[in-house]
């Protein structure tokens, strides 16, 4: 048995259920022992050493797996079907969820016009099909949508798998050339680093590390009017950027101007066009915000309803 006092002090043994995950941002259970040792051989410096005994004892694994009982096999089983997992194999394998047809066809449909620089009726359906009732004289070329809902409802899931979509278009020749950028408020250490991260991915392999008010001069001269030489270029030249703005609740500031800019600049550019998706969880942030950001966050928008 464990000694219950080491040196005259009490010694207390525990183990923690949950750990910090950098990726995720939250804490998650620990899991099965077998799975944090997997864990633990992935992260450690070893990592070769421990990889070639584990190929060498390979023939063994069903002995190995044979010693778990049917209850540890069944936790493990139900610890991969988690909703982030679900995402994933949304996101990358371009898979449809459940009861989000409706969102996925305005969305798609938005993009799809956007891309190939359609004018689209002033709108505000989900279903494209009744787009045509109402003033169908005002037409306007949109190049921002506003997606809101309850979290878990699958808006970031479902734009990244329409994204995989138009990409594979793309590559077959129905689509213009575009780029997609994805960013996260809640990854961000401060609101104004939204300008450098844009800024990094969008130059490419120049990487430039900037300041925040640096990137943002960069990105004004790109989008905006700030290079008189370049209004006069063809803007069909130039890749279309898709920039995705995911929890756009955390770049919210006291003067509301990052929020500004970045729906601003897809209706001022000149030399290269711009197409961002705003996401949040808050369904009326458009009605908390200035009149002059409402003018340019809220024209398109997506509603996800919670799942009932």
């Amino acid at each position: 048995s464990l000694p219950s006092v080491v040196s005259g002090m009490p010694c207390i043994y525990f183990h923690c259920r949950r750990y910090w995950s950098i990726h995720r941002k939250s804490f998650i259970p620990s899991g099965l022992l077998s799975n944090r040792i997997e864990r633990g051989r992935m992260h450690s410096k070893y990592k070769a050493a421990l990889s070639k005994l584990t190929s060498s004892s390979s023939n063994n694994g069903k002995k190995l797996s044979g010693g778990y009982s049917w209850k540890e096999g069944f936790q493990s089983a139900i610890q991969k079907l988690s909703l982030a997992e679900a995402a994933a194999d949304v996101q990358v394998h371009g898979m449809e969820l459940r009861c989000r047809e409706q969102e996925r066809r305005h969305i798609g449909s938005f993009l799809r016009k956007a891309i190939r620089g359609l004018e689209q009726p002033l709108n505000n359906s989900q279903d494209d099909d009744s787009a045509s009732g109402g003033d169908e004289g005002l037409m306007n070329t949109k190049s921002s949508i506003f997606i809101c809902g309850p979290p878990g409802t699958g808006k970031t899931a479902s734009v990244r798998s329409i994204i995989n979509e138009l990409q594979e278009e793309q590559a077959s020749g129905k689509l213009p050339e575009f780029n997609f950028i994805a960013l996260n408020g809640m990854e961000m250490r401060s609101p104004f680093d939204s300008y450098v991260k844009f800024w990094e991915a969008l130059s490419g392999t120049m990487k430039e590390r900037l300041s925040a008010g640096a990137a943002a001069a960069k990105l004004e001269e790109f989008f905006g009017d700030g290079d008189n030489d370049n209004r006069n270029e063809d803007r069909s030249k130039k890749p279309i950027t898709v920039l995705m703005l995911d929890e756009i609740d955390y770049l919210v500031t006291k003067k509301q101007t990052i929020l500004y800019n970045f729906f601003d600049w897809p209706l001022r550019a000149t030399s290269a066009r711009l197409i961002v998706i705003g996401i949040s969880n808050t369904i009326n942030l458009p009605e908390r915000l200035s009149m002059k950001l409402q003018s340019r966050l809220g024209g398109e928008r997506c509603h996800f309803k919670s799942y009932t």
